[in-house]
């Protein structure tokens, strides 16, 4: 086989535009834009994005978890300090 013999990215994605395949009225589904923006960039970019998504949503999932935890235990301890701190005005 030659190198020839198979379409190189250029002539794919000009094949993927202009071939249509139609059967009766139905279309098939076409991507949406942002699929297709993806689908241009290269390889390792695509990599990075990937691992930064990752990251970001972990960071995101992690700050949550915290937030609401803390928060779980910080209204517990005001409620209860501050009852404490009424109750030691009260005494005096």
């Amino acid at each position: 086989m030659r190198e020839d013999d198979f379409p190189n990215e250029v002539e794919l994605l000009e094949l993927n535009r202009t071939m249509t395949i139609k059967i009766g009225k139905w279309t098939p589904p076409q991507r949406p834009q942002w699929v297709k923006e993806v689908m241009k960039t290269p390889g390792h970019t695509k990599v990075q994005l990937l691992l930064l998504t990752i990251l970001t949503i972990s960071s995101v999932s992690s700050t949550v978890l915290l937030m609401t935890r803390t928060a779980g235990n910080t209204s517990v301890v005001n409620i209860s300090g501050s009852l404490e701190l009424q109750e030691a005005k009260r005494e005096k």
